[in-house]
């Protein structure tokens, strides 16, 4: 426990400099620029604060289209399926959607199906257990999709074992293919 503690600690360290890549980097968002995503395998994230440690550190949020009219998601209790149409959500300021660079449509697609095969699935609270598969975090469940069915690891590492929605935006296997802020 003490460990994961530690690592925790380190991760909100690093994360104090890495919140500055979503607010002034390269993906410093205008109003909104680029077509909102409906292919299925975008990745949809949100630096806004949509968790409780948000006082501590900025978190974000993400998530995957699964097509046209809906997203799939990691929220407190579980894995579950929205509207895809998060630039419409009250509490989102600023909106990134990436997509990753060496998918195809028909890996991409086949990742967000697998993402909605875990629809019903626990939330996992322990940021630094990315291996498990049977719970996960917004950005985990992403992560493992694209790493166990396509080998590309969208983890920077720079929070360690914990990959953080930022990584999604941040990490050389994406691009930016839509931003939004209000």
């Amino acid at each position: 426990m003490k460990r994961w503690i530690r690592q925790m600690i380190s991760a909100i360290i690093v994360c104090a400099s890495c919140a500055m890549s979503f607010s002034g980097g390269a993906y410093a968002a205008a109003r909104e620029q680029g077509r909102y995503p409906t292919a299925p395998g975008a990745i949809l994230v949100t630096p806004d604060n949509q968790n409780k440690l948000a006082k501590i550190f900025k978190l974000g949020h993400a998530g995957i289209v699964l097509n046209r009219t809906t997203s799939v998601e990691a929220t407190l209790p579980h894995v579950t399926t929205s509207k895809n149409n998060w630039k419409n959500r009250s509490q989102v300021r600023h909106l990134y959607a990436v997509t990753v660079k060496r998918a195809s449509a028909a890996q991409r697609k086949k990742v967000a199906n697998w993402c909605r095969r875990q629809v019903g699935k626990a939330y996992n609270k322990n940021y630094m257990n990315v291996g498990t598969r049977k719970k996960f975090y917004c950005s985990q469940l992403i992560w493992a999709g694209y790493k166990d069915l396509c080998r590309i690891d969208l983890n920077t590492s720079i929070y360690g074992k914990m990959v953080a929605p930022v990584e999604l935006v941040n990490t050389p296997q994406t691009g930016l293919v839509y931003s939004y802020a209000r």
